[in-house]
């Protein structure tokens, strides 16, 4: 989901919602994703940077609003934390939360 507002741009990527559940490596998916797009888009040298944050919980998915303008989103805690991790990110750089860091910590050093 892209939302542009007078913010910038924001983009919002859900990892794990079915049928597309990857045999729960789905936080390890996400993270190497959120790396990626931080350091790709900082290599483009165009002076946009990206900021991400990554969490790891249950969130409600479906069709919200009304019959004339309705979307398909995600909401619930663990949205909304991601939303703030973005928020303290650095330029280019990854926030992860807690239940994240437990799910990948066994394959990387995290900072």
């Amino acid at each position: 989901k892209l939302l542009v507002d007078d913010k910038g741009l924001m983009g919002l990527c859900v990892f794990g919602l079915a049928p597309f559940i990857h045999q729960g490596d789905d936080p390890v998916r996400a993270v190497c994703a959120a790396l990626d797009l931080a350091s790709g888009i900082s290599q483009m040298g165009s002076g946009v940077v990206a900021r991400v944050g990554v969490t790891t919980g249950l969130v409600f998915c479906g069709i919200v609003g009304s019959e004339n303008r309705h979307e398909y989103t995600v909401m619930g805690d663990a949205v909304n934390l991601s939303a703030r991790l973005m928020g303290k990110a650095p330029a280019a750089g990854v926030l992860i939360d807690d239940a994240t860091r437990e799910a990948v910590d066994h394959l990387a050093t995290i900072k």
